[in-house]
């Protein structure tokens, strides 16, 4: 629109390149299942009940 004096288009398209997209979803992925094993790994140690009724040590 012209109404500020810059040319700007209709539609202003992102350009991210595939190697940056892919490698965000692999590093979401990992983060994600890095933080799922921590509590995970403390939890597979306790007594099943204790586990369920959140008594983490």
């Amino acid at each position: 629109t012209s109404d500020f004096g810059v040319a700007i288009a209709d539609k202003i398209y992102p350009a991210f390149p595939p190697k940056l997209i892919i490698g965000t979803i692999l590093f979401i992925i990992l983060i994600t299942a890095w933080v799922s094993y921590l509590p995970a790994r403390k939890i597979v140690k306790m007594n099943p009940t204790d586990a369920i009724k959140g008594k983490i040590q």
